[in-house]
């Protein structure tokens, strides 16, 4: 079962890296007091919460219902919550992601309306209204092209009120998963 207490073996997932993801986590929780956890029910949040609970026991724990998410994934976050004893907090839109594309029409690489409605806004919405001023992420350079430049503490343009914190940017795919057999 996942622990907050237990901590990568010493032959998998370089020490190095669980040893820099948490004093990023450290030097957020040490700056920005409560701190929020995205957390998607995907891979690499699950590590990125497994951290931050090693660093801070109460941390704000946010997930993005798009209105389209797999029922196998609200289940398992439900059964993740009950497991850790902790509270997941849900935002969701306004309007469900299909009444909006019927609106907008479908999101493409040059008009992403989707993220911003559907995903980012109401988050952040969430986390202002706690005063909240730094959200963790699972973000990791290796994910894509665009992400590539992606660094430990990123503030966007588009929402500047919120410091990004991606403790495991520099971990890849093959490290996430070595990370998550490692601590069951």
């Amino acid at each position: 079962m996942l622990t907050a207490g237990s901590t990568a073996g010493r032959t998998g997932i370089c020490q190095r890296k669980i040893r820099q993801a948490k004093e990023i986590i450290r030097i957020a929780v040490k700056k920005f007091g409560r701190v929020a956890v995205a957390f998607s029910g995907g891979k690499d949040s699950l590590v990125t919460l497994h951290l931050t609970l090693q660093e801070d026991p109460e941390p704000v724990i946010v997930i993005n219902n798009t209105t389209i998410e797999f029922p196998e994934t609200i289940r398992y976050i439900r059964k993740l919550e009950k497991e850790l004893g902790l509270k997941f907090y849900v935002v969701s839109p306004e309007k469900s992601f299909f009444k909006l594309v019927k609106e907008f029409g479908w999101a493409s690489h040059k008009n992403r309306w989707c993220c911003r409605i559907v995903k980012d806004g109401p988050a952040e919405n969430f986390i202002k209204k706690l005063g909240i001023k730094a959200e963790i992420t699972g973000v990791t350079r290796h994910e894509s092209l665009y992400r590539r430049y992606v660094k430990p503490f990123t503030i966007y343009s588009n929402s500047p009120s919120i410091v990004r914190i991606n403790p495991i940017y520099d971990w890849n795919q093959h490290e996430v998963w070595r990370y998550i057999k490692e601590n069951n």
